[in-house]
């Protein structure tokens, strides 16, 4: 099992090495994502909103966090978890 939280990393196998080692990459769920959906989900829950009345931001410290958040394999419908992520070098702007 190869895991990573650096949405670099997954890319890279994905384009590099593809079906060789796609199978031994974890479906676990990066912290960004799991966020994302405690946010949505039982955060809303909590406070009786709908997932698309929290708009959830996450300021992270590579620029490839952004990739991530804009993967469809990363969005579940149901839950609206897409998000706006800022890099730490972009906050500076």
């Amino acid at each position: 099992m190869l895991a990573s939280a650096c949405p670099g990393w997954i890319c890279y196998a994905e384009k590099t090495h593809g079906d060789f080692i796609l199978p031994y990459i974890s479906t676990t769920r990066s912290p960004q994502q799991v966020m994302g959906s405690l946010v949505k989900g039982y955060f809303a829950e909590q406070h009786n909103l709908t997932p698309k009345q929290i708009y959830h931001v996450t300021v992270m410290p590579c620029f490839d966090k952004k990739l991530e958040a804009s993967r469809s394999d990363f969005f579940l419908k149901e839950a609206d978890t897409k998000r706006w992520t800022v890099s730490s070098r972009q906050e500076r702007l």
